[in-house]
């Protein structure tokens, strides 16, 4: 039943006639207002009545959505929907009836695309139909009637591992320096450190010019810690959309007519990280230490002179030898070599030439600390996260990304000389260009070689081709090197040479040929025997080329921190007839038989694809009205979904997020939560099968990795959860289509005049799911006995893995995708809708609900299933229903022109992953979200018959996102962790109360 989610308007209360009104369930025109599958319309008011511009935050106010890629989620790209949470790739968008284009190799739709002001309503089928719109049409929403944090001040100086040195795995102290002192503290985001936190001297407040006047930049927590505030990450994603759309006919003769559409939009998205690239950790420099004088570097690309002028050739330093000018104050790298040891600069030694720390001058605290190191002639490893590029460059660590959609249509229809038949003809192309510029990233190589040269790269000067002079060669510059120790400003020689902007394309082509023919084959007792027919050939491509820097294959000057990937392309095509009938079987019938229909429906696809075989989708519903008021619905929609040209074709590319894992790290022995097949022994693993898990993972890690990993620390030291490192995707060509069984059973009830209530159950099952199989299931299968039960670290799941030789930490991951998984989403839909006359106008009331009775996964045959049913988890990259439930009321009251709504929308509390096995983890305790409640309130006046005023207030009592991951008992109840709200932003309003006025316009 199709029915306006949202207020009422003052025309609802009016005796207007109801005019045809065709239903997006089926191509066959009926004059009715209901549907045998679950359909919610929602109207444009709902649009209008809102801050945002963005499709997808309207619609995931339905409890049948789940938000998937939003405008507070941090991305680059589009937003899309997930409707039942199954996906964006499993959505079928239609605008006006027609495929809608998508924007990327994944196959879907960019909500932004789509400009909301023209938007008449959104029909949104919840029961599947893929037998009349696409065999990829697992779940539906159709776009209908479209009209014309370490930031500033952060220096940390460790050890490289090595012999001697300090462990590069084992969590020690970050020692970091008070720039304007020189002085060391620790305790920054840094637990171990948390005794030397007190000698941090700040800042605290710093409002960057005046752009967070007030705010805190550090906080000193209760457990000692210090916590920096993240100001240049937003919260939102800014949108500026510019589109423009046209729709238009030719009447040729009284019965056929030439018809157009187009559509054009421009979209511009921003995100910004806030963090610059993180020079820190693995993505550091080394820098030279100690009292060797420095004698240049031998690569030749450098172009750094020897500190000592040996003018008696003996080798060494010694009296009648001189100090290069270039090593001097004032001179080219302007440090000071020649004078005597003094408490500020202890490291000198009052001979000629530069020794190494002089050439790369420190603080005392720094010398005198790490002097005392068994070698204290090993070099140090500086990092700096730079946000100084703030300043240089303008930005922090950000992106901008620009979207171009363009569809063309050219199409005749017409009617038969029966006059119940009607036929079109539709020929559509369309194309999307992807430009994604990324700001503030770092090169590797670059800044090592630039801190190869004395003083953190003052007056760096390059040769990148030493082997010809001149011809068709640059000279790089850095004038004034790094602020690693001291504050100097970043020159823009230096900022162009370390930090490029890197820019991606995506290109993304579809044409589709349509025919369809609708009509009446005969008139039957109970009516006319109503059909629907038609062809569709369908072309899809598209392109993308990364930047060269951030392409998986670049080996001179990689990205920190950067997810690279390869380029990519391909097509497919696919050929499709479908065939629809209405069979009228009883009308005015005996008593509990009103009415009653059924609808059949096939469609055969023949793809291109080779592993995908012709597919024949079909659906069978029925439609039994029991009395006027009372009617049942329901039936059965068999869907097939074929592999997206992403699925297919994606080259290597690194997934944002990690290794995402229910359990942590499995070859840890401190886990909290163990699995049955990892090296923590728990209740239901084996002492063998812990055994093997120890073994493997030890072939896994080498000798030094083990070593680091479980000898050279107390098991206490080990990972108690984490991640199991980065993982990797790959396309597939090989794989086949996925198989999706809807099956759907309500009643519409009308109580009395002025009350309607519609219940409906659903179950989705999908089988042969292409997914990414999940990091916890190639460790099963390397680790547990039921699968590798000769505990070979060579089996092709262990070959997936790779931990690091060094210390033995969860490096990369391997993932391809498979047909293997599997997901079920039950429950049941509620609407009810309320009229009622009241004081001169009318009062309305909307209720939205959706009771979750099953969320389940299963990677693969033969793993357990898992229910996230209540539970913040979920996998197989869709997103699940979780929350047990949800709720979305709307009340109004219209009078006149005015009309005055409240919206309320309820989340119900979610637990942590980590309560499924046991609900005295602290994750469990403290990690889940609380229930959650937003109103909403709006008002709108309409004045000479084509404008209105829109004004309303969002986030009315300004609740912020909930409190999680609060823990009073953290750091063994010595000190409390704070809790989060930052997290969950795509379901929470992180943004608090706001305000917005609209003027909408007829012409």
């Amino acid at each position: 039943m199709a029915l306006a989610v949202g207020p009422a308007t003052p025309a609802a209360a009016q005796d207007d006639v109801l005019e045809e009104v065709t239903v997006t369930g089926s191509r066959i025109r009926r004059q009715d207002f209901t549907a045998n599958s679950p359909i919610q319309t929602v109207d444009e008011q709902l649009f209008d009545e809102t801050t945002s511009i963005g499709v997808e935050t309207i619609l995931n106010r339905l409890p049948q959505f789940v938000p998937a890629v939003t405008q507070f989620t941090t991305t680059v790209g589009a937003s899309t929907v997930s409707l039942r949470g199954l996906g964006p790739n499993r959505n079928l968008i239609l605008i006006n009836g027609r495929r809608a284009m998508p924007v990327n190799a994944t196959m879907v739709v960019d909500t932004n695309s789509i400009p909301s002001a023209a938007i008449q309503s959104v029909e949104v089928i919840s029961g599947g139909a893929s037998a009349v719109y696409g065999a990829d049409a697992v779940v539906d929403a159709l776009f209908d009637q479209v009209n014309p944090m370490a930031g500033s001040g952060i220096t940390s100086v460790g050890a490289i591992a090595g012999a001697g040195g300090v462990s590069s795995n084992v969590e020690s102290v970050r020692y970091l320096v008070n720039r304007n002192s020189g002085t060391l503290y620790t305790g920054l985001m840094n637990a171990n450190g948390r005794n030397g936190s007190y000698r941090y001297e700040g800042p605290y407040i710093d409002d960057h010019d005046g752009n967070f006047p007030g705010l805190p930049f550090r906080v000193l927590q209760p457990d000692g810690t210090i916590k920096e505030n993240n100001f240049w990450q937003w919260a939102s994603t800014p949108l500026e959309r510019l589109s423009g759309f046209a729709d238009g006919h030719f009447d040729v003769a009284d019965d056929v007519r030439i018809t157009a559409q187009a559509m054009v939009t421009r979209t511009e998205t921003a995100t910004s990280l806030g963090l610059t690239a993180d020079n820190i950790t693995i993505w550091g420099a080394p820098i030279p230490f100690g009292n060797e004088i420095y004698r240049s570097n031998d690569n030749l690309h450098l172009n750094v002179p020897d500190s000592l002028i040996d003018v008696n050739g003996n080798g060494i330093a010694d009296a009648g030898d001189m100090t290069n000018s270039a090593y001097t104050i004032g001179g080219r790298f302007n440090v000071e070599c020649d004078a005597q040891p003094t408490a500020a600069m202890p490291w000198l030694d009052g001979m000629p030439g530069c020794t190494e720390s002089e050439a790369w001058p420190t603080t005392p605290e720094i010398w005198n600390l790490f002097s005392t190191r068994p070698d204290p002639e090993m070099d140090l490893w500086a990092n700096r996260p730079p946000d100084y590029l703030r300043d240089a460059i303008g930005a922090a660590r950000s992106s901008l990304n620009t979207l171009t959609t363009m569809n063309f249509s050219l199409g005749a229809e017409g009617e038969l000389s029966s006059g119940n038949d009607f036929w079109d003809v539709t020929f559509s192309t369309g194309r999307t260009d992807n430009i994604i510029i990324q700001r503030g990233s770092s090169r590797i190589s670059t800044d090592r070689a630039m801190m190869s040269f004395p003083n953190y790269g003052r007056n760096a000067i390059f040769d990148p081709n030493p082997f010809v002079a001149g011809f068709a060669e640059s000279i790089p510059v850095c004038t004034s090197g790094f602020p690693i120790i001291d504050t100097r400003k970043l020159s823009e020689d230096c900022a162009t040479m370390f930090s490029p902007d890197l820019k991606n394309t995506n290109q993304v082509t579809q044409s589709i040929l349509e025919a369809n023919l609708v009509g009446d084959l005969i008139e039957m007792p109970a009516g006319p025997l109503a059909y629907a027919a038609g062809y569709t050939y369908r072309e899809n491509s598209y392109v993308f080329e990364p930047d060269n820097l951030s392409d998986n294959q670049n080996l001179v000057d990689p990205i920190a921190g950067l997810f690279p990937n390869e380029d990519s392309s391909g097509e497919f095509d696919v050929s499709e007839i479908y065939g629809e009938l209405l069979i009228p079987i009883v009308s005015n019938g005996p008593t509990g038989i009103q009415h009653f229909n059924i609808e059949l429906g096939a469609r055969v696809s023949d793809w291109s694809i080779p592993q995908v075989s012709s597919l024949t989708t079909y659906k069978a519903l029925i439609d039994w009205a029991i009395t006027p008021r009372y009617r049942v619905r329901g039936g059965f929609n068999r869907a097939f979904r074929a592999p997206n040209l992403g699925e297919l074709f994606i080259g290597r590319t690194q997934i944002f997020g990690g290794g995402g894992t229910v359990f942590g790290d499995h070859c840890s022995q401190n886990q909290n939560s163990p699995s049955s097949y990892g090296a923590t022994p728990a209740a239901n693993a084996s002492a063998a099968q812990n055994a093997q898990t120890l073994a493997i993972c030890r072939a896994l890690m080498g000798d030094s990795g083990a070593f680091e990993y479980y000898d050279a620390r107390p098991l206490a030291d080990q990972p108690d959860g984490g991640g199991l490192g980065i993982r990797n995707s790959f396309g597939q060509p090989n794989l086949s289509e996925e198989q999706a069984d809807t099956f759907t059973l309500g009643v519409v009830m009308d109580f009395h005049d002025n009350f309607t209530l519609t219940v409906d159950y659903y179950k989705i099952e999908i089988e042969e799911m292409i997914a990414l199989e999940t990091a916890d299931s190639t460790y099963e299968r390397c680790l547990s006995m039921a699968f590798n039960p000769t505990g070979d670290a060579n089996s092709r799941a262990c070959h997936q893995i790779f931990r690091r030789p060094s210390t033995g930490n969860a490096a990369n991951i391997d993932s391809s995708f498979t047909n293997e998984g599997r997901a079920v989403m039950a429950g049941v839909d509620f609407q009810l809708n309320w009229t009622k006359e009241l004081a001169n106008g009318g009062f309305a009331m909307n209720t939205v609900a959706n009771y979750n009775l099953e969320s389940t996964t299963q990677d693969r045959p033969a793993l357990a299933e898992r229910d996230h049913s209540g539970y913040n988890s979920c996998a197989l990259q869709i997103q699940c229903q979780r929350y047990d439930y949800r709720v979305f009321t709307t009340f109004s009251y219209f009078t006149g022109p005015w009309t005055v709504s409240l919206r309320h929308q309820y989340w119900p509390s979610l637990d942590d992953a980590d309560c499924r096995a046991n609900r005295m983890a602290k994750d469990c305790m403290y990690d889940g979200f609380p229930s959650y409640g937003l109103f909403a309130l709006t008002a709108g006046y309409t004045f000479q018959d084509r404008y209105r005023v829109n004004l309303g207030v969002e986030n009315l009592l300004d609740d912020v996102p909930p409190c999680r991951a609060y823990d009073p008992d953290a750091n063994g109840g010595r000190f409390a962790r704070d809790c989060n709200r930052g997290s969950g932003s795509a379901v929470y309003d992180p943004l608090g109360r706001r305000f917005f006025v609209s003027l909408s316009m007829e012409f």
